[in-house]
């Protein structure tokens, strides 16, 4: 377990995560220190809990947003691969049938 010190609205927190996790742990909480600068200004500077809640609901919006996204993507590479398949099954046939006719020349 590797130990990291991230600072979060002027805070500094020892945090423990996975061996070569230390650079990600340092990424998202910089994310959240951000998000939490972005929310508190936006509230005029409320009160920690509010500013809390506000930034969790912001980020899980995100998150929820990206859920989506990933799932169209996949929907869409359902699509595809649907497509391909008819695609590669028609070539496939075409050959077979070039395939006997040269059989019988």
């Amino acid at each position: 377990m590797a130990t990291v010190d991230v600072r979060i609205q002027g805070r500094t927190h020892t945090l423990q995560c996975d061996d070569g996790q230390e650079h990600r742990l340092r990424q998202v909480a910089q994310y959240l220190d951000r998000r939490l600068q972005e929310a508190a200004k936006a509230s005029g500077g409320s009160n920690d809990a509010r500013v809390l809640v506000v930034t969790s609901l912001l980020i899980c919006d995100e998150l929820a947003d990206a859920r989506g996204e990933i799932e169209g993507l996949r929907k869409r590479i359902d699509e595809v691969e649907a497509q391909a398949s008819t695609a590669l099954e028609r070539v496939a046939g075409r050959i077979e049938d070039l395939a006997g006719r040269l059989e019988t020349t």
